[in-house]
């Protein structure tokens, strides 16, 4: 295992089973190519400083977890990612309907709602408020 999964996967445990063999660890090097390739400061963190890098780390996990579960990696141990806000339900026959469309007066609903898809997108999106100068 190398260094920056095992400081996620001390974050967010619930990734362990998904990081027992050497192809699911290599399959998270390649999440964790992507977020930094999307998000270049996150290239900043790496196996070397990644627990003396925590400005960019743990949003850089965030970003990993998030693109892992909304790629469907996370399902067999019961980590989906959500279908918007429930607009109606019943009881009955069970039926549950979703508002497929964001409803925000962000200024760019669409990447608020598909970061909102996830636990870890939404403290993505928590992280990033919090960052002076950053726009979204």
């Amino acid at each position: 295992m190398f260094a920056m999964l095992e400081a996620l996967l001390k974050i967010y445990p619930e990734f362990t089973p998904l990081a027992q063999t050497a192809e699911q660890i290599e399959q998270w090097k390649v999440y964790f190519n992507k977020a930094q390739c999307l998000i270049p400061k996150f290239a900043k963190v790496s196996n070397e400083n990644v627990t003396a890098n925590c400005r960019y780390a743990l949003p850089l996990f965030m970003v990993v977890s998030h693109l892992f579960v909304m790629d469907g990696l996370a399902q067999e141990i019961g980590i989906n990612a959500g279908s918007g806000s429930v607009a109606s339900s019943s009881v009955g026959d069970v039926s549950v309907s979703f508002n497929s469309a964001p409803y925000t007066l962000s200024k760019n609903p669409n990447f608020n709602y598909w970061w909102g898809l996830t636990k870890y997108g939404a403290e993505f999106l928590a992280w990033l408020d919090t960052q002076s100068g950053l726009r979204y």
